[in-house]
């Protein structure tokens, strides 16, 4: 084998030195051709997570209004929508459906003129439970008189109380949270609007107004309709998927 003299010896280290740059252009090219294709598969699953959470919501909303209907036709205390599900009447006309879970019963407060759910909660006592069996809950909440933290505990029981720390009514603190939530004026009523805080976290102030037709990716729940709107409001990157 011929032995390099020390000049070839140096052009072949320059030759090697220079492939590995190649290589690190050619590696840096690559990732970012992936990660253009990579962020809008993220803003798809954001999305589709996102819907899937309105479409819930929207259910939930459902049920509880066919099960007022119903209860508006009959005497009965209690309507039986599952094994594990009832709606009760307060003293004061309200309705309240209670799902008795393995710790925990939630239910929901719906409004006694639209039929539509309006605030939720849960309880763990026997006594409590009992309570809502009895219809000894008292409750004045109707779309009017919604306040932020009902809208929270809303999704909350759309969610089954998984986790509280997901549902944040802090705007400043919306980043250790799944989803920020806010109540807005419509009209006479008010609504209830759910940020998808990864898709709000540029802004400095929270929303306001009408901004969340154009903001974020957020759904809109209307407790006098019971309709859920999902506004998707964060752009895909094009790139050609």
């Amino acid at each position: 084998m011929k032995e390099l003299k020390p000049k070839s010896r140096r052009q072949v280290q320059g030759a090697g030195g220079f492939n590995t740059v190649i290589a690190l252009i050619v590696v840096g090219m690559l990732m970012v051709i992936l990660s253009h294709r990579f962020l809008p598969i993220v803003e798809r699953v954001e999305q589709e997570s996102l819907e899937q959470v309105a479409m819930q919501l929207q259910q939930l909303a459902n049920q509880a209004n066919l099960a007022w209907q119903a209860r508006s036709h009959r005497d009965s205390n209690r309507l039986v929508l599952s094994e594990r599900r009832g709606l009760v009447r307060t003293n004061q006309g309200a309705s309240e459906e209670a799902q008795t879970g393995k710790q925990e019963t939630w239910f929901l407060v719906i409004d006694r003129d639209t039929g539509y759910p309006v605030s939720a909660g849960t309880v763990t006592s026997p006594s409590d439970h009992a309570r809502i069996e009895n219809q000894v809950f008292k409750s004045n909440e109707t779309a009017r008189t919604m306040q932020v933290e009902d809208c929270k505990k809303l999704l909350l029981a759309t969610l089954r109380f998984s986790n509280e720390a997901a549902v944040s009514t802090n705007f400043a603190e919306r980043e250790n949270s799944r989803f920020f939530v806010t109540v807005k004026e419509n009209g006479t009523t008010k609504i209830c609007v759910f940020y998808q805080t990864s898709t709000i976290q540029s802004l400095l102030e929270p929303p306001e107004g009408d901004d969340y037709r154009e903001v974020g990716n957020n759904f809109a729940y209307d407790p006098v309709t019971g309709t859920v709107d999902v506004n998707l409001n964060r752009s895909l990157t094009t790139t050609g998927l």
